[in-house]
């Protein structure tokens, strides 16, 4: 009696969990099947975004906007561009481009990003230059912090510690002329490409990181002393910006590549015009410079404990400018470290910049035709721009967060790389002039 039941029992048992074993097989599959899903729609999303990026470069740059692309080995882009008046749809108002990317991973799993920009005037441009950090030399930077806008440099361009890299309209690129080399916890934005001449090494890698690369991305600054962004036939690249102090200060060349000086005093003549401008043969500021609004400008270089107000210090004829203290509140303040033409090529001097230790926040341009360096926590909104080739580093030790806005290139003498050339094809848009986003949508 007990054999005759003891059958059914464990008979029961077995089926029970075998439902219990399809069940959960069942279910796991399930989920297998839902996370590869999700991963490959993550990558098609990258996928838009970066045909979004690419389409507002080409757009600058004076093409169409309308792109196609392959981002890794499985993924594709392709992106069409609806310039306003339109009445849709999409709807998109005048002087407007509505951009929509498409992307996919093994030609499924589409993912969509739509974006709309309006072409900037030259009241509200920032620049056509999209580089939040450019250097002639290496770029360096360790520690925490984050970094919005792209990255170039002729030289190595080294990151590490915990920097957050993330892009900015578009622009978020790290891009070398010899090798990037991305350490430890920094975060590349996976939407954006890293290509170095050299190799490219990112320990985090996304899917758009290209060693040996020959496009004009990564073809070196142009940084001959030339005070225009204008290429001369056969030339590929682009120009560091680089100011005309006879615009910049109201000089006047002494056809010698000087600028011409009082016989008297030995001060720099200035045009009577520039109120703006103002000259100090000190080079030590012991207390408070007080900015007002004007260009401080130092032919002997400067040390500096403080300021207040907004405006702009520059030196001049190779000289330096130091900060021993920490500049605090925020102000827009463009600091600029020049060498004379006639000093160019040999280099003559060490028109660097440099900050003390301490927590220093500045809204601005920094332009060094050497080194720039900060030693510390760094918070700065606006561009850096270290000029020379072979020699103009940058360097940064701590947290910094440093953010894109090209708003101190409305200095005089930078008017090329504001407006660049006109014309252009993107439906009116005119070459290298800047795009405002005005959306951008996941759809």
């Amino acid at each position: 009696m007990r054999r005759g039941i003891a059958l059914p029992v464990v008979l029961s048992v077995l089926t029970l969990m075998l439902i219990i074993v399809a069940v959960v097989a069942s279910s796991g599959i399930l989920n297998l099947q839902q996370a590869r899903v999700d991963t490959f729609e993550k990558s098609s999303l990258y996928a838009a975004e970066a045909g979004i990026a690419r389409s507002i470069r080409d757009i600058i740059g004076g093409g169409s906007g309308v792109v196609t692309g392959n981002i890794g080995t499985n993924s594709k882009f392709a992106v069409t561009v609806t310039p306003g008046p339109s009445v849709g749809p999409p709807q998109v108002p005048a002087n407007c481009w509505y951009l929509l990317a498409t992307g996919t991973t093994g030609d499924r799993y589409p993912r969509r990003v739509g974006v709309l920009i309006r072409g900037l005037a030259g009241g509200e441009a920032t620049s056509s230059f999209p580089y939040v950090i450019a250097t002639g030399g290496t770029l360096g930077a360790h520690g925490g912090g984050r970094v919005a806008g792209s990255l170039k440099s002729n030289g190595d361009l080294t990151l590490g510690g915990g920097i957050k890299l993330a892009p900015v309209q578009g622009n978020g690129r790290l891009l070398s002329s010899a090798d990037v080399t991305v350490q430890g916890g920094v975060k590349v934005d996976p939407t954006q490409d890293v290509r170095a001449r050299g190799t490219a090494s990112v320990a985090k890698a996304g899917p758009n990181v290209y060693s040996s690369d020959n496009t004009p991305a990564s073809a070196p600054f142009i940084a001959d002393g030339r005070y225009s962004n204008t290429l001369n036939t056969g030339e590929v690249g682009e120009v560091l910006p680089n100011p005309d102090p006879a615009v910049l200060l109201g000089l006047t060349d002494d056809g010698g590549g000087d600028y011409v000086k009082d016989p008297l005093t030995g001060d720099y003549v200035i045009d009577s015009n520039r109120t703006d401008v103002v000259q100090h043969p000190e080079t030590l500021i012991n207390g408070t410079l007080v900015l007002d609004g004007k260009i401080h400008f130092f032919p002997n270089g400067v040390t500096i404990q403080d300021v207040s107000g907004d405006g702009t210090i520059v030196s001049g004829n190779g000289n330096k400018i130091t900060f021993n203290r920490a500049i605090r509140g925020f102000p827009k303040m463009n600091v600029l470290a020049l060498r004379w033409k006639s000093q160019m090529a040999a280099r003559v001097g060490d028109p660097s910049i440099e900050f003390a230790n301490g927590k220093n926040e500045i809204n601005g341009l920094l332009l060094a035709h050497e080194d720039i360096a900060t030693k510390s926590n760094f918070l700065l909104n606006g561009m850096i721009v270290c000029y020379n080739p072979g020699t103009g580093d940058f360097s940064s030790q701590g947290h910094r967060i440093i953010n894109y806005d090209s708003i101190g290139l409305l200095l005089p003498g930078f008017e090329s790389w504001l407006t660049g050339g006109a014309g252009g094809a993107g439906g009116g848009l005119g070459r290298y002039l800047p795009v405002l986003i005005l959306s951008w949508q996941r759809l």
